[in-house]
């Protein structure tokens, strides 16, 4: 009887320190969409512009710590994603050991000209290799799912702003815009 109840408490402890992202690898890709009017004035130029927004959140979170195996003594982790095109993505991080985490959050979702984001739509194998000072340590795999989850549509908005750019280009404008909404929730 003993054995039976060791064995349950060491399944039950494992799997409360299931490797993968601090907020779970369970993830939707909500697509907001809207539209915008945006009101210029810098100096003496004016001017305004109409922008149709959209763009695709990632929830519960866009960036995340990795959370390691217990009781590993890591200071780096390397994370290699193997996306269901076959494509891969690889990020690193320090790791703090005594957190049992990464020291930075990593980049699940945001894409821009900078950046480029670890997961894609669809199941994602993550690869994980956590080293100290170059050997490994620990490494492992885990699924990281994304799901497509309910668009959402903002109210038409309306913004003025003292920079020209704000009229020339929407990037700027919508993100403004889906923040003032709320990102459509």
């Amino acid at each position: 009887m003993r054995s039976i109840s060791a064995t349950l408490l060491l399944l039950f402890s494992s799997s409360a320190f299931a490797v993968g992202f601090s907020h779970g690898n369970e993830f939707q890709s909500l697509p907001i969409y809207g539209e915008v009017t945006v009101s210029c004035q810098e100096g003496s130029n004016s001017g305004y512009a109409n922008y149709q927004c959209q763009d695709l959140l990632l929830s519960p979170t866009e960036m995340d710590y990795f959370a390691g195996p217990a009781n590993i003594d890591a200071d780096q982790v390397v994370l290699t994603a193997t996306r269901r095109d076959g494509s891969q993505k690889t990020k690193s991080s320090s790791y703090n050991s005594d957190k049992g985490r990464s020291t930075s959050r990593f980049n699940l979702w945001i894409a821009t000209l900078f950046q480029t984001p670890l997961l894609q739509d669809g199941p994602n194998k993550v690869h994980y290799k956590m080293t100290r000072d170059g050997q490994v340590v620990s490494e492992g795999d885990f699924q990281a799912n994304v799901t497509r989850g309910h668009s959402a549509t903002c109210p038409r908005g309306y913004i003025t702003s003292s920079t020209m750019a704000d009229c020339q280009s929407p990037y700027s404008a919508c993100q403004r815009y889906f923040s003032n909404y709320n990102y459509c929730q």
